[in-house]
């Protein structure tokens, strides 16, 4: 049976300092999802697949352009390269189901699109609102993440890509200055007092500890941007763990993917891209 990722700490015994600098960044970096609630299953299956197995499993990717330009741009293209085609800012209102079939969908502007299969890759709580009068899905709690972008003089570099904080409000700081010189990147995971903070006393506290943690960093930085994705991940806890949905529904030609499907990962692009594959294939098999 699942446990809380604290929980699953108390029994190994580890040591509070440990806990607190060791496994609550590493579980809100990974999770999203404070220890107190976090699934220690989904936990464990991360680590094991990185830090349990071979150097380069463990290695980590900094991209060096936009993450919409390495993945959806370049899948994008392919579809419409293999006689596909794809509708940007066109939001579906209404899944068509008769008699247990799918039979197309309805736009926001009335359009109708036939289809005899739809696969359903959105957040659960998209997912849940876009479905509600076919199938129920349940709707976790979502989870924010806070990323504080810091433009520095263009001189100004840090050591290391990246590095972690602990005793902190801030969690990791990102320097981007190979793309952007002097700009830094600092990410708070999960939900916590940042939530309430107005953006100048968020920024305030944030270069006040980033110049504390590095102290060639100017006390200030030139300019500032603050991103709140409010609803960024689900929380990825014992409970929602076991409310999960799979990919095939019990309406016919009716699928879901996207990260929160049943699998083995928090809210993460290596989940989603296993369940879209996942889900690809069993509607495949179902056409033969």
């Amino acid at each position: 049976n699942d446990i809380t990722v604290s929980e699953w700490l108390l029994k190994t015994k580890q040591s509070e300092r440990l806990i607190r600098q060791l496994w609550e960044p590493l579980c809100l970096a990974t999770l999203n999802t404070p220890i107190n609630q976090a699934s220690a299953h989904v936990l464990a299956k991360v680590l094991q697949d990185s830090l349990g197995k071979s150097k380069s499993d463990a290695d980590l990717l900094i991209p060096k352009q936009a993450l919409g330009d390495l993945f959806p741009l370049i899948a994008a293209n392919y579809i419409e390269q293999h006689g596909g085609k794809v509708s940007l800012q066109t939001r579906a209102k209404e899944i068509i189901v008769q008699q247990g079939q799918v039979q197309g969908l309805v736009t926001r502007d009335d359009t109708t699109i036939p289809a005899e299969n739809i696969i359903v890759a959105l957040s659960p709580s998209q997912s849940a609102a876009l479905l509600e009068s076919h199938i129920t899905i349940n709707k976790p709690i979502e989870y924010p993440i806070c990323t504080v972008y810091l433009q520095y003089p263009t001189h100004i570099t840090l050591a290391e890509p990246m590095s972690g904080m602990t005793g902190t409000l801030s969690q990791w700081i990102f320097d981007r200055s190979e793309q952007t010189p002097g700009l830094m990147a600092v990410v708070i995971s999960g939900p916590g007092e940042h939530e309430n903070m107005q953006k100048d006393e968020l920024i305030l506290q944030v270069c006040k500890e980033i110049h504390q943690m590095h102290p060639s960093l100017p006390e200030k930085a030139d300019y500032s941007l603050v991103i709140r994705e409010k609803h960024a991940t689900f929380a990825c806890t014992v409970d929602n763990e076991r409310k999960r949905p799979h990919s095939q529904t019990d309406i016919s030609g009716l699928w879901l993917a996207g990260d929160y499907i049943a699998n083995n990962y928090p809210a993460t692009i290596e989940g989603a891209i296993r369940n879209g594959k996942n889900c690809a294939k069993l509607l495949a098999t179902s056409l033969k």
